[in-house]
């Protein structure tokens, strides 16, 4: 991740609203992809991804303080924070589900007001990457997730997904490439 984030988690740690605005824009497209690809067609209809990543950070903002860089860096550790969230968010509907059998999702997790997400500026920009996003291959968009999001290791991404370590890598390079060449100076350098 580029010292240009870890800037903006420092300032948004110190209370910085515009710093705060700019990390929801600049994480938020990458987060809704992992609830996506989360959610997948299970939870379709029931629960929006953007929803989860509103969650996410209302979640996250108000403990930015007690997040600790790792080796000077802040952005890994707000991206694994949030990451992990949206892991334990889609958990707990899957949990709720379970318990009430196949009837539908609770419908707590739903956003009754707009989030942060949503306030916090530029769609054009946001919906550039999401586009980006859907665009890639299935296999491509899942090793970006896996890897580029929740921060999984590429062995632990080949034994889940059981290919080999040389695969995965060659997905998030080819990934990571196409990205870069369509979304220039984007969070996708970061990666």
């Amino acid at each position: 991740m580029s010292a240009e984030t870890s800037i903006h988690v420092r300032r948004a740690k110190d209370g910085d609203v515009s710093s705060v605005a700019w990390l929801v824009r600049r994480l938020g497209p990458l987060l809704e992809a992992q609830a996506r690809y989360r959610l997948g067609g299970r939870f379709s209809g029931e629960c929006d991804p953007e929803d989860l990543v509103q969650e996410a950070w209302a979640i996250a903002l108000p403990r930015l303080g007690g997040l600790d860089a790792r080796a000077g860096r802040e952005t890994p550790v707000l991206l694994r924070f949030l990451a992990t969230t949206i892991l334990n968010l889609v958990n707990n509907l899957a949990r709720r589900a379970l318990r009430r059998g196949t009837g539908p999702l609770d419908t707590d997790v739903r956003a009754s007001a707009p989030g942060p997400a949503t306030l916090a500026g530029s769609r054009d920009a946001q919906d550039s990457v999401r586009a980006a996003i859907a665009d890639l291959p299935d296999a491509d968009r899942e090793i970006l997730v896996l890897r580029g999001i929740e921060g999984l290791e590429p062995a632990a991404i080949a034994d889940l997904l059981e290919l080999s370590p040389n695969t995965v890598a060659q997905r998030w390079r080819r990934a990571l490439t196409r990205l870069r060449a369509r979304l220039p100076a984007s969070v996708f350098d970061e990666l």
